[in-house]
This record gives structure tokens, C-alpha cells and sequence, in this order.
């Protein structure tokens, strides 16, 4: 939704995995590598585990995507509370083996049967289980015997255990002594520090274009760092909602009050996180949230000091409604020296530059609704009739000019209609000079009647020059 107004090529905080987004921070890297030794080990347990929304999952994708080349036969679950009978069946599934009727030896054969298959066409099978920390006791334990299947010396299968902190506490009970020793290497992804959050936001919005629309005030990085702990979904979280406020409040200078209002939304919203303690106290730390901005067509129905006293008086002018696409209308003689705000992302630079040179401040700034601005975007603008142009550039267009020419057209129009009804009129009066007097023709007018219909009478000649009497009208109707 905010793409197009930061001129962004997508969407630079998903909350849903992808591998083209990563970014390796030094405790990305240090876990790739664990995952990539064990891949070439081909043997045993490799274990990975962070808190939720560390990028786990984004780690899988990006290490399949370096393993495209390899032959390896990749099975890939997520976890969901599974027993140890349950997680052979869905290994087998993801193996395409037909086991919807098969007790637990025969799937256990099945498996077996294909992995020896793979093995002899020189391809190794890895097994990825993200959320692993949901896995009971004994689906560990099936796990485990996997590992110990193995062809001249060589692991038929490999198991990588991706999941929670949770995940650490139960390979380490004492039951889960065999698996522990199988371990290979095992590696925590912790959050970001500030310094990490700072190059994690800049690098994932470089990824969509990012060239500086929107600027951050520095000081932001150590409120997004405390108010996400470092966490990388919850980061997402936080700048998609701060973008979107830029997008509603037409804002690409994002600053600490606009920051206090984003926490303040999620706060009333129950999306902050629940173990961040400090939200008052740095609510506290930042200063008043700005009020939320409204067009100026919804200030004109309410606010008379903004219009002033002598437009405000005129009802019907304040009340008049806009139009999507079309220029507002001026409501006082100052009005031509605004700033009309430009809701396309490339002119929004050119509106702001606009109000610095004229020195009109942000109240002279005539914004659209969002409900107006979000339909603005879905529409390709016209260079003619944008949304709220600057009054310079709807003049160099020649605006002015055909608004002048109209006017011009429409009076030319209303004077030849005026001039021929005149003229018809004219022609249906027929005189003549007789020495008696003077006779005229006048047909009927009335609709519906025939041409012959027609009355001719005489006026005596006598009675024009005598103005004392009366005139004698003579009817001879024909």
C-alpha cells in the first residue's frame, strides 16, 4: 500500500519469510556455517534454535537456495506436536511412498528400502524439521534410529533440528543421552544489537530502492532497537507500521513524535510484545505525538478560523465537496498562493520544495482523505487532472488558458442563439404601405396551428395621424 508513495519495487518489511531479505548478521553467518559443515559431514545431528522471529526459517530457505547445485534429496516438515508413530508417517509421505495402510514396520521398511535407493543413485538425504521443540520424546527417539541407518559407512540420512530455546533443554535431559552424542554442531541465533538493528533496516529497504525517501531521525534506530528487542520480526513490525503512518500523514521525514504515536497505536491495538517492560517509560522519553492530520476540505466544514471570517459566512462555498481528480476550487482570494499537496511519490519531493520556497507552512498544505488518497493510488495519474497539482504546474499546463477559452466559446454560443431567435422572429412580420393605411401580416404563433392560419387586419391611416381618436382596426380575415 505504501510502496508506490516511498517509490519502493515491494514490500521491505514482510512478516512472512524470505530468504532474498536476510540479512547475515554475525550470528546468521556463524549459524550457516554449522548447517553447511554438517551438510559435507553427512552424518548425525545438526541443531540450530533462537527465539521466535530470529530468522530461522529465512536460514533454511537461504541455505537450500546455496544447495540447489548438490545432490541432495531434501525432506522438509514442520513440527506440530508429533509423536514418534506420527513423524514416520509423514516422512514417508514426503518420500511419495504409499503408507496410509501400513502398521509402523512396514513404513519403517518403506523408508528404509527408499533411502537405500538413493544412496545407490549417489544422492544423500537430508531431513529439516523446523519447529522441533514441538517433537515429544519418542519422536526424537525414531529420530535418532534414522541416523544410525547407514550403507559401506555412510549415513543414509542426516537430520537438522530447527527450533525454539526449549529445543536446547530437551536434547540435554538425560534420556536424550544417545542423541546428544550425535550432536555434530549445535548454534543459537540471538536478536540484534543496535548497531545491527540500524544496518538490518537500512539493508532490507536498500533491497527495494531505497535511496533515502524516507529519512529516519537517528535517534529512532534506539527506539525501534528497545521497543523490538532486536528481534527481526518484530523490527518488521514496527517500520511497516511507521511507514504506513507516513503514508496516512503524507509524511517522509519520520521523526520521534511520529514514533510515540506508532507505539501508542499498538499499544492501544495490544500488538506490542509482552515482555517489553518499558513501553511508558519511553513513551515518557519521547515527545507529544502530533494530532492526527485531516484534509482541509473536512477543516473547511468545521474549522471558520482556517477559511476566515468573510469565506466561512458563505455557507454553501464552505460545505461544497471534492472531487477525485479534480483541482480543488479557491475558497478565497489567498488560496492561489497554496501548496496543493501531490499524492503521486514522484512529485511529492517537487509539492515540499513548493512550500519551503513560498514559505507557506504546514497548515497551507490541502491534504486528501485517505480514504480519497488510497484511491488516488490506485489510479494511473493524469499529468492534466492529478490529484491537488501545485497551482504553477496546473498554470504551465494551461489550465488557465482553457478555462479562459471555454468561457469565451460559451458566450460566442449564447450570442448566435440569441441572434437567431431574434432574426425568426423578425420574419414572421410582414408590413405593408397601402394609402389607406398601414397593413400587417402576423401569423399565429401558437404550436400546433397551420401556416395559413394567419389574421391580416388594417390600421387606419386616418387614426395614426389623429392621435386624439381612438384607431379603427378593420379585420378581413381570409
Amino acid at each position: 500500500m505504501y510502496e508506490s508513495f516511498f517509490g519502493f519495487t515491494g514490500d521491505p518489511f514482510r512478516l512472512t519469510p524470505d530468504y532474498r531479505f536476510c540479512f547475515r548478521h554475525r550470528g546468521f553467518r556463524k549459524a550457516k556455517a554449522y548447517m553447511e559443515y554438517g551438510v559435507h559431514r553427512a552424518e548425525g545431528f545438526v541443531m540450530v534454535t533462537g527465539r521466535p522471529g530470529t530468522g530461522k526459517t529465512t536460514l533454511i530457505y537461504d541455505l537450500l537456495a546455496d544447495l540447489r547445485k548438490e545432490r541432495l534429496r531434501v525432506i522438509q516438515l514442520n513440527s506440530t506436536q508429533l509423536e514418534g508413530s506420527e513423524l514416520i508417517r509423514m516422512i514417508a509421505f514426503k518420500l511419495s511412498l504409499q503408507a496410509d495402510h501400513l502398521d509402523k514396520a512396514s513404513l519403517l521398511r518403506q523408508i528404509i528400502r527408499s533411502l537405500d535407493q538413493d544412496y545407490r543413485s549417489k544422492r544423500r538425504a537430508i531431513l529439516l524439521v523446523d519447529e522441533a521443540q514441538g517433537l515429544s520424546e519418542s519422536a526424537l527417539e525414531e529420530l535418532r534410529f534414522l541416523t544410525n541407518l547407514e550403507k559401506e559407512g555412510q549415513s543414509l540420512i542426516q537430520v537438522f533440528l530447527i527450533g525454539q530455546e526449549p529445543l536446547r533443554d530437551m536434547v540435554r535431559r538425560p534420556v536424550m543421552e544417545q542423541l546428544h552424542q550425535r550432536m555434530i554442531a549445535a548454534s543459537h541465533l540471538s536478536a540484534l544489537n543496535e548497531k545491527e538493528t540500524e544496518a538490518y533496516i537500512c539493508h532490507r529497504l536498500g533491497r527495494v530502492g531505497w535511496q533515502g525517501n524516507p529519512s529516519f531521525e537517528p535517534s529512532l534506530f534506539a527506539m525501534i532497537h528497545r521497543l523490538s528487542d532486536g528481534v527481526p520480526r518484530r523490527i518488521n513490525q514496527v517500520l511497516s507500521r511507521l511507514l504506513m503512518f507516513g503514508f496516512v500523514e503524507e509524511k517522509r521525514d519520520f521523526r520521534a513524535a511520529d514514533m510515540r504515536a506508532v507505539i501508542e497505536d499498538l499499544r492501544d491495538e495490544m500488538l506490542l510484545p509482552w515482555d517489553i517492560k518499558d513501553v511508558d517509560k519511553l513513551l515518557d522519553e519521547l515527545p507529544a505525538a502530533p494530532e492526527p492530520g485531516r484534509s482541509e476540505w473536512e477543516r473547511f466544514d468545521s474549522d471558520d478560523e482556517l477559511l476566515g471570517d468573510d469565506v466561512a459566512e458563505n455557507d454553501s462555498l464552505a460545505r461544497r465537496e471534492p472531487l477525485i481528480g479534480a483541482r480543488p476550487e479557491s475558497v478565497s482570494s489567498d488560496c492561489d498562493s497554496l501548496a496543493f499537496a501531490s499524492m503521486n511519490d514522484s512529485r511529492g519531493a517537487s509539492a515540499r520544495n513548493h512550500d519551503e520556497a513560498s514559505g507557506t507552512g504546514a497548515q497551507n498544505v490541502i491534504r486528501a482523505p485517505v480514504a480519497q488518497r488510497m484511491l488516488a493510488h490506485e489510479i494511473e495519474p493524469d499529468p492534466d487532472q492529478r490529484l491537488f497539482p501545485s497551482v504553477d504546474g496546473w498554470a504551465a499546463s494551461g489550465g488557465w488558458r482553457r478555462r479562459k477559452g471555454q468561457r469565451l466559446l460559451f458566450g460566442l454560443a449564447g450570442f448566435l442563439l440569441l441572434a437567431t431567435i431574434i432574426i425568426a422572429a423578425g420574419s414572421q412580420l410582414q408590413l405593408s404601405f397601402a394609402e389607406s393605411g398601414i397593413a400587417i401580416s402576423v401569423p399565429a404563433l401558437a404550436f400546433g396551428t397551420q401556416p395559413e392560419d394567419r389574421h391580416d387586419f388594417t390600421v387606419s391611416k386616418a387614426a395614426v395621424e389623429d392621435n386624439s381618436a381612438p384607431p379603427t382596426v378593420d379585420p378581413a380575415l381570409n
